[in-house]
């Protein structure tokens, strides 16, 4: 016989279960709706002001102050103090100034490149003088730091250019040090200071003194040299250390 009370207790027993289940449809129901406005950008206007941060209004197309970003490392940058290396190449644009003149040998302050010659106009020399593919003009500029480029029209056909047996890639035709002194090959005797000969001399900051390079150049992603500032010894004959040092080379031209 079932009474009044079982009757109670089996309604009790549904409806805890039934409850729970209406509550969690409810929940995802309004999480699916939240979602719903976030995705199609509808949000209703009561829910965004009280629920939403603000948007930041602009005036008069004036965008709000954004902070720069920091500046990120990124691997394998270029080293800000590598050496600048520029390899002459004949202008398509010739340089507005000509003169006349002929190149009969090699280059002496690049004699690594068979389009580089030494040249003469009237009774100066210019060395290095750079060829075209016609071969009937040649560019001379001593000083690449100096605006001073002219055009020789050769009045004689170029000969030859007999390159050494062995090519150096660490040579120079003109340089600059790091700390803005340049220097450029010698194209003559060669001075010896220690039993070691010199191939660069460099403007000297001190009347009488010898600014040089000694032997080569060694490269990499930065140059450097050793590099001697001398003076003449009592006697003459000789010469007296001031200073000895390895310097970085901030440019080379090739």
């Amino acid at each position: 016989m079932i009474t009044i009370e079982d009757v109670k207790e089996n309604k009790k027993s549904y409806l805890l279960p039934a409850t729970i289940i209406i509550i969690f449809s409810l929940v995802t129901f309004f999480i699916v709706i939240i979602y719903y406005w976030i995705a199609m950008d509808s949000v209703p206007k009561y829910i965004n002001n009280y629920f939403l941060p603000e948007v930041v209004k602009t005036d008069n197309n004036v965008l709000p102050e954004v902070k720069e970003k920091e500046p990120i490392a990124v691997e394998g940058k270029v080293n800000p103090d590598a050496t600048k290396v520029i390899k002459f190449a004949f202008p398509t644009i010739l340089p507005k100034e000509t003169r006349e003149g002929v190149c009969l040998e090699s280059s002496l302050a690049q004699p690594f490149r068979k389009d580089a010659f030494k040249c003469t106009v009237a009774t100066t020399i210019y060395d290095p003088c750079f060829s075209n593919e016609k071969k009937d003009k040649v560019i001379c500029q001593m000083n690449p730091l100096n605006p001073d480029i002219f055009v020789i029209n050769l009045t004689k056909e170029l000969s030859g250019v007999k390159l050494p047996a062995i090519l150096r890639t660490n040579w120079a035709w003109f340089l600059e040090l790091e700390d803005g002194t340049i220097c450029s090959p010698y194209t003559g005797v060669k001075p010896f200071i220690n039993n070691i000969e010199a191939f660069y001399g460099c403007k000297a900051k001190v009347k009488g003194d010898l600014d040089v390079l000694m032997g080569d150049l060694t490269s990499g992603e930065v140059w450097t040299a050793m590099r001697m500032i001398v003076t003449r010894d009592a006697v003459g004959t000789g010469w007296d250390t001031k200073s000895s040092e390895i310097v970085k080379i901030k440019t080379i031209w090739q």
